[in-house]
């Protein structure tokens, strides 16, 4: 008994005397620490939604320029724009555009004359011979350079646009245009900032004076709430109360929308400006606190409430649970994040992590000063193989297939995983400046057709093969995870589209899509 009161004495009245002055502290802390964190949060999201809106036009402008440069290269299209068939020309570029929008999200193609006049929209063909007066066009025309920025069009979408001269036989010939709307932007920034996004216009840029530019704009706009000032032309937000109107239009400012709904959502807001430097809208999200955050007044009474359920807790967990609960418990998180980023077929890591683990490899890489390569792989015909076989050898070839990657790979920091369907890929650190990805990818393509997996509905090859696309990158600042996925991309395109089971290293002076 006197050994229970001693044990008592010595853990419980020091537990609770520790937990109940963290708690007084912290409970008339917490307001202040909230407030703080409030304003913290609200420019940290500012500052996101900036850098990765400058970013991804930074981004579209790069792959816009390769794109383009691939247009002025392809023969077949030199020939009928010169023979100015125009449906010649929509047939050959029809496709291309359904691949651009497919992969690059570009919703705007054009081919423009010297004159200034549009002799093909492919996004849009019944529209042509129309005299475009858009500062991106023009100043290409007057310097014979690329011009790119944000603009309003002639349907009035706010779009980023890229224009370069368009020569064939190093003649000037016209000039050709790509774009993307910029409240396509909406999901993907939703995504990357985790976070409801809206993209509002001012509406006295808006025309309604066409009939068939105001169908066009009733359409998107009528579908969310109309401010006073402002056109919601895209949004993730189901419900937009009247306090975010209000600041969209500029009657609250953001530090009292932040303390009117500080329960409710995290605000950021940036203001959008068009290449002339014009004001032409807002930037929007909200992080919903509800979902991410217990309220301040929730977390006060549950503070109070745990500090002394704890204490209680604690002592009895000490004497009987403590450690076999700890045991269960690591030996079931340890289950929980091997499920959460292992795909279960193939037993390579999932797109989930991918996500996650990329960005942390290749900062360690930035740190380092190592070279990075990211190759993306694709089983060749494989829907012909389950349409003919089965799905169930379908899951048996994508079962060896992974094995193969994982033998191949014999650094820690070398990681493959499972993208979805039959696409994989592998990240490699490089180790100096020897380049090792071409000869490991060569290895796994020789080693995938040595399975001898029969595949006699392939068109290139007797057995299960595969097609690869290397890109290779010094991982610097500036490097980011998407130009290494998109430039793989292009180059495992090339692979496909040459005759498959090969590795393609891309090369913007070279490889196509």
């Amino acid at each position: 008994m006197k050994g229970y009161k001693y044990l008592f004495i010595k853990t419980f009245i020091p537990f609770v005397l520790g937990f109940l002055i963290i708690g007084i502290t912290s409970f008339l802390s917490l307001n202040q620490m909230y407030v703080e964190y409030q304003h913290i949060r609200t420019q940290e999201i500012i500052h996101n939604i900036k850098s990765i809106y400058n970013n991804k036009l930074n981004d579209n402008n790069r792959i816009y320029k390769e794109l383009l440069i691939n247009v002025q290269n392809n023969p077949d299209i030199s020939k009928v724009f010169l023979q100015k068939d125009r449906d010649k020309l929509y047939s050959v570029t029809k496709d291309l555009y359904k691949r651009l929008n497919d992969n690059f999200g570009i919703t705007h193609f054009y081919f423009h004359g010297l004159d200034k006049k549009v002799f093909l929209r492919v996004h849009n063909p019944k529209k042509h011979s129309d005299l475009l007066n858009r500062f991106t066009l023009n100043n290409s025309m007057k310097t014979k350079k690329d011009s790119f920025g944000v603009e309003f069009g002639i349907s009035h979408n706010l779009t980023s646009r890229f224009v370069s001269p368009y020569y064939i036989d190093n003649k000037l010939v016209g000039y050709l245009e790509l774009g993307e709307d910029i409240d396509y932007l909406t999901p993907y920034l939703s995504n990357i900032l985790n976070a409801e996004v809206l993209i509002a216009i001012k509406k006295e840029l808006l025309n309604f004076k066409d009939e068939k530019i105001k169908k066009s704009l009733n359409k998107k706009i009528n579908t969310y709430v109309e401010t006073n000032n402002f056109y919601i032309v895209n949004s993730t937000i189901q419900y937009i109360n009247k306090d975010l109107i209000n600041l969209i239009d500029g009657y609250l400012n953001l530090e009292s929308t932040q303390e009117k709904a500080r329960s409710k959502y995290q605000i950021g807001v940036i203001k959008l400006f068009d290449i002339e430097k014009n004001e032409v809208g807002k930037i929007i999200a909200l992080t919903n606190l509800e979902e991410n955050q217990i309220s301040l007044e929730k977390c006060q009474l549950f503070l109070s409430g745990f500090l002394f359920v704890i204490g209680i807790i604690i002592i009895s967990i000490y004497y009987f649970f403590l450690d076999k609960t700890t045991k269960q418990l690591e030996k079931s998180t340890k289950s929980i994040i091997k499920l959460s980023k292992i795909d279960q077929l193939t037993n390579l890591y999932n797109r989930r992590h991918f996500n996650k683990q990329l960005p942390i490899e290749l900062q360690k890489s930035i740190r380092n000063e190592n070279y990075v390569s990211f190759i993306m792989i694709d089983i060749d015909s494989f829907k012909l193989y389950n349409d003919n076989y089965g799905h169930l050898k379908g899951d048996l070839v994508l079962e060896k297939v992974s094995k193969v990657l994982l033998n191949s790979l014999k650094r820690s920091s070398d990681i493959a995983f499972r993208m979805g369907g039959e696409e994989f890929s592998i990240f490699i650190t490089e180790e100096g400046n020897k380049i090792s990805a071409p000869i490991i990818a060569q290895k796994i393509i020789d080693k995938i057709y040595n399975l001898n997996i029969k595949h006699k509905y392939s068109q290139n090859s007797k057995n299960i093969t595969v097609s690869m696309g290397v890109c290779t990158k010094k991982a610097t600042q500036d490097l980011k995870i998407e130009t290494l996925y998109k430039e793989a991309d292009i180059a495992l395109y090339e692979a496909k589209n040459s005759g498959k089971n090969k590795v393609v290293i891309y090369d913007k002076k070279t490889t196509h899509k």
